[in-house]
């Protein structure tokens, strides 16, 4: 069984970052769908703290991946 899905995992997170450098999409883990929108929102952003896109990035952007709700926006530059 995968780790993620584009469509099965509850959250997509989409880092925005400064130009020229592309989006980063990322897709919750599948284990972790029954927890809080919080819990894995900080598990995310945890994990992509030990990226290099994570020092590009000026918004990260978090959405329900059922219905493209925006759940969250954080700031980070």
């Amino acid at each position: 069984m995968p780790a993620f899905c584009k469509i099965k995992s509850r959250i997509k997170m989409v880092a925005n970052p400064i130009p020229p450098f592309p989006k980063v999409v990322w897709y919750s883990y599948l284990n972790q769908n029954k927890l809080a929108d919080h819990k894995i929102i900080d598990g995310m952003i945890k994990r992509f703290q030990t990226f290099a896109e994570y020092n590009t990035t000026r918004v990260l952007q978090f959405y329900d991946n059922q219905d493209n709700k925006l759940i969250e926006q954080q700031k980070l530059k």
